[in-house]
């Protein structure tokens, strides 16, 4: 139930959690080429699929996987008129602070504090 001093609190908190697992994935991005990624590629050639390194398909997946998060965080729908957050008709804002069509400034209406 949304309270009236805080009525889009739920909407920016999913924005919030978006924005903490890219940010996460991202991060895991540096153990990954470090640990893992050495492993991987000296897998023996058994393991390889169709001439390909299993370390350099892992590797591609894991990059799938950002493109994905990130796409899903820039594509934010605005919790007060429901059109797109970070782009109009003609122009495409990265990570706008405020919503291109009605204005809503970035965590109004929610007790979140911008980072």
């Amino acid at each position: 139930m949304e309270s009236k001093k805080y009525p889009y609190q739920k909407e920016w908190k999913e924005y919030r959690r978006k924005q903490t697992i890219l940010g996460l994935i991202f991060l895991g991005l540096i153990p990954f080429m470090v640990l893992i990624f050495p492993f991987l590629h000296n897998f023996p050639k058994s393991y390889d699929i169709g001439g390909v390194n299993i370390g350099i398909i892992f590797f591609i997946l894991y990059l799938a996987i950002i493109g994905v998060c990130f796409l899903r965080l820039f594509y934010l729908i605005c919790p007060k008129c429901g059109k797109s957050f970070n782009s109009n008709k003609w122009q495409r804002y990265n990570f706008s602070d405020k919503c291109q069509y009605c204005k809503l400034v970035k965590y109004e209406g929610s007790d979140i504090e911008s980072w």
